[in-house]
């Protein structure tokens, strides 16, 4: 029940290389950290698949602790070829480094990280990174909260590629969190972009709209939609460094 993924004593990591499946249908290959269990310091590659990706779950109270966590973009257009991390009941993902990448091809499945119920992100810090396909994202659900989290939300890297996305739905919140929307740089590269859906709200968080060195168009960007609150955050929409660079923005929708 209290059981942890403990470096061994060389002092080496331990590594959980979770593949997806190989063939089409094949199933791909999963971690569970169920009741208190913790995943230590280990590094944890959940990887995409040809049918369907691999993943990572915690559940009940059981930690990310200090873990590594990539969640890899898929490379295919299959339903759900992408890795993913998934946080259920009240698990949280502590300390971790979680990172999610983009997918690899046009309408490829992005690597992701999502809570549910009334799990937590805890201070954990997220690194989402756009793609040829989705944007790297996490996703809040039920009542779960960013909590003290950092999360980051790159710009796309070329012509092209989307930036990372993080999205709040339902009854979540943002917590405490910092969040960074980076701005684009280029009129094909997409700006990091934060949405708040459904009743979610963005509690007390830091979020910044960086700069983007474009007039229109995929700009960094956060936006409200459906009865969304901003609740009691600081937005801060930074303002153009370049000639006709835009500002960040912030967009109020809907009933928000």
């Amino acid at each position: 029940n209290n059981a942890t993924a403990r470096d061994p004593p060389s002092g080496t990591q331990v590594i959980f290389r979770n593949e997806g499946g190989g063939i089409p249908g094949g199933l791909g290959g999963g971690l569970l950290f169920d009741d208190n269990a913790s995943a230590g310091r280990a590094v944890i590659d959940n990887l995409d698949g040809v049918s369907q990706g691999s993943f990572t779950e915690f559940r009940s109270n059981a930690t990310a602790a200090f873990s590594t966590i990539h969640n890899r973009g898929a490379s295919t257009s299959s339903p759900s070829p992408n890795g993913e991390v998934r946080f259920y009941d009240s698990a949280t993902a502590g300390n971790a480094t979680i990172i999610s990448y983009g997918g690899t091809m046009s309408d490829g499945r992005s690597g992701r990280a999502i809570f549910y119920d009334s799990s937590s992100a805890g201070s954990a810090t997220f690194e989402n990174f756009g793609g040829a396909g989705q944007s790297g994202l996490v996703d809040f659900r039920g009542q779960s909260s960013g909590a003290d989290a950092v999360i980051r939300n790159h710009r796309g890297s070329a012509a092209g590629e989307n930036g990372g996305l993080t999205r709040f739905y339902e009854q979540s919140t943002a917590g405490q969190a910092e969040i960074i929307n980076e701005g684009s740089t280029g009129a094909d590269i997409k700006g990091g972009f934060t949405l708040f859906a459904d009743s979610s709200n963005a509690g007390t968080a830091r979020i910044t709209n960086e700069a983007n060195d474009i007039i229109e168009g995929n700009l960094s960007e956060t936006r409200f939609a459906g009865n969304s609150s901003a609740s009691e955050a600081t937005i801060t929409n930074k303002g153009g460094t370049l000639s006709g660079g835009r500002g960040g923005v912030t967009a109020f929708t809907e009933g928000s």
